[in-house]
């Protein structure tokens, strides 16, 4: 894992690498296409080695923030405890393990390997001394650690192994063949590069944009889904002989009817005169109806017995003068 890189170096995106200006914007990675998952959305994970709850979740979140914030097309799931079916990648955590942290093989090619990758949080055999300075060192190893491993569990492979590695990277190995390809040019600032400057006292956690731009070339993102349009159909009107529904509930119509119904019954209305309204006594009682043809016969009465009282008052009247 151990690499200098040879001398100070610019911090900016554009570096000066054995006498050429490398754009990291424009650069990308070094990767095998034959082990890339199929299945990218949903690649399973758990962990051999039982305990460290705080650090398995650095790690986790680790990958979140790199290679799935990279692109939709990479989903890691699961992180739970493997068992002997376990599909996937296989973590192990050890310490002090000759080769240190590392993975088996490449990309889909780990897919359910026990061990198929090692990881380290203690660093107790000496090889990354900063990582045990102090708790935020420790947190910040494993982190970029974890980070450069899935890289190979993705499918990526170390930048200065690409022939195109430039001879100021003291661990240039080139290991191109047939089966590998380049993508784009060299990338110092790779998370995949021994040679990123000063490594293993960074221990850098990002992506660099050539890694992103790699990343979305071998996975790219997901199209977005496009909702159907929408339908100009008009929605069928029920009949009158529709049943009512299953659940016992009213329809729209039916509510409507009902309320239509109750003001009629809670709005007085106003009433009208007739011929044939009830004549009511002064005592408040109801009296008999009465009709059309015995209303002139009473008024008969009426006027008769109005003219004999006359006559006898005014008889009354005569006699008393």
């Amino acid at each position: 894992m151990g690499c200098q890189s040879g001398g100070p170096q610019d911090e900016q995106e554009q570096r000066a690498v054995d006498g050429r200006t490398i754009d990291s914007k424009s650069s990308q990675l070094f990767v095998l296409p034959t082990v890339l998952w199929k299945n990218s959305t949903s690649i399973p994970v758990c962990w051999e080695t039982a305990g460290s709850p705080t650090e398995k979740a650095w790690v986790s979140s680790a990958i979140k923030a790199s290679w799935e914030a990279a692109t939709t097309s990479l989903r890691f799931t699961g992180w739970d405890t493997c068992t002997a079916a376990s599909k996937g990648i296989r973590i192990a955590v050890k310490s002090g393990d000759p080769e240190g942290p590392h993975v088996v093989d490449f990309g889909a090619s780990l897919d359910g390997v026990k061990n198929g990758m090692v990881l380290d949080f203690a660093f107790s055999g000496g090889d990354f001394p900063p990582c045990v300075r102090s708790e935020t060192m420790r947190e910040r190893c494993i982190r970029a650690i974890a980070t450069h491993e899935f890289g190979h569990a993705i499918g990526f492979l170390h930048e200065q192994e690409r022939a195109d590695t430039p001879a100021s990277c003291p661990d240039r190995n080139p290991q191109e063949d047939a089966t590998t390809k380049k993508l784009g040019a060299w990338d110092l600032m790779s998370i995949m590069n021994y040679c990123y400057p000063d490594r293993e006292n960074v221990f850098p956690t990002n992506l660099s944009p050539g890694d992103i731009k790699g990343t979305l070339e071998m996975y790219p993102a997901a199209a977005p889904v496009t909702p159907p349009p929408a339908s100009t159909d008009r929605p069928s009107q029920p009949s009158s002989t529709d049943a009512t529904p299953s659940d016992g509930t009213e329809s729209d119509a039916e509510e409507a009817a009902d309320e239509d119904e109750d003001e009629v019954v809670i709005k007085p209305k106003s009433k009208k005169r007739s011929t044939g309204a009830l004549a009511q006594q002064s005592s408040g009682c109801s009296a008999a109806p009465l009709t059309q043809g015995s209303t002139g016969s009473t008024w008969l009465f009426v006027g008769v017995a109005f003219a004999v009282l006359t006559h006898l008052r005014r008889r009354q009247l005569t006699a008393r003068r």
